[in-house]
Formats: C-alpha cells, sequence, structure tokens
C-alpha cells in the first residue's frame, strides 16, 4: 500500500457514493435548499468538482474542465437555488465529473512520491501535497454526507450505505 494508492481508493469510494447520491435526482431537486439558506446539490456537486480540478493543479495536471469554467462554485460564491440563472444543469455538472474524476485518479495513482512530498504553501500554511490532498478528502466526505439529506428532502429516503 501507498499513500498514492489509498488516496485513489478512498477518492473512487466517494465517487461511487456520489453517484448514488445523485441517482434518480433531477436538476430541480438538486436546487432544494435546506431551510432555504444551506447549499444545495447543484452548489455541492459544482463545488467538489472545482475542487478536484484544484487537485488536478495541484498534480501539476489540467483537464478539459477549468477552474475558470467552475468559478460560480467557489468558496463565498453567491448562494445557488432555485432563481439562479447562471448555474450549470445538473446533467453539465454530472457529464463534468466522470473525465475529471478519471484523469483525477489516474494522476494519483501515477503521482510519484516525490511529488506527494513536495512542500506548497495553501493561505499561510506550508504543507507535502499528500496532506493537501488528505485535507480534501475529508472536506469531500463532509460535503457527500450533506447529499443525503438534500437526497431526503428531494423524496429520495432509501438507504444508500
Amino acid at each position: 500500500m501507498t499513500i498514492q494508492s489509498d488516496l485513489a481508493e478512498d477518492y473512487g469510494r466517494n465517487t461511487r457514493l456520489l453517484v448514488k447520491h445523485l441517482n434518480g435526482l433531477s436538476h430541480a431537486d438538486t436546487l432544494i435548499r435546506p431551510n432555504g439558506t444551506g447549499n444545495c446539490a447543484n452548489y455541492i456537486l459544482g463545488h467538489l468538482l472545482l475542487c478536484r480540478v484544484e487537485m488536478l493543479a495541484l498534480l501539476g495536471q489540467t483537464g478539459a474542465v477549468t477552474e475558470a469554467m467552475l468559478q460560480r462554485y467557489a468558496n463565498g460564491a453567491e448562494p445557488v437555488g432555485p432563481d439562479s440563472t447562471d448555474i450549470c444543469t445538473l446533467e453539465q455538472l454530472a457529464a463534468w465529473w466522470e473525465p475529471v474524476d478519471r484523469q483525477f485518479l489516474a494522476a494519483i495513482q501515477n503521482a510519484s512520491d516525490e511529488a506527494m512530498q513536495r512542500v506548497f504553501t495553501a493561505g499561510t500554511r506550508e504543507m507535502p501535497v499528500h496532506r493537501r490532498l488528505h485535507f480534501y478528502f475529508f472536506h469531500e466526505a463532509f460535503h457527500l454526507g450533506q447529499l443525503e439529506i438534500l437526497r431526503h428532502l428531494a423524496g429520495k429516503t432509501e438507504s444508500l450505505i
């Protein structure tokens, strides 16, 4: 086992759960906001996709989906909801997920030990790349938990895990 194989396995599991959470939801379902103020599934999916693109950049790669295409889903962006007109559809975000996920998992698996140990600055903190990838994993898992609640609000109450 290596850091690379462990991370690829863990992120692959997250993708499988993400697909289950989105299965059967409509675009309108993904715009439901808890209490009218919380994150909706559309924002969470776009945000997670943006984070995957950011991690690809951290691993020295770019893809067909760019950070600029997903800025609507950045931290601090205006909330996404039923009245939002400047967002991607569920179908578009889901279509982008597969190739980004495939490229991201390959980038992790093919990263050298030196690349994983490379120290970079995130905000005011210095850390090795693999620590940042671990943080993003926690962040992604947190948002996946939110998707379960949002799925229930959309009337899909079956147990997924």
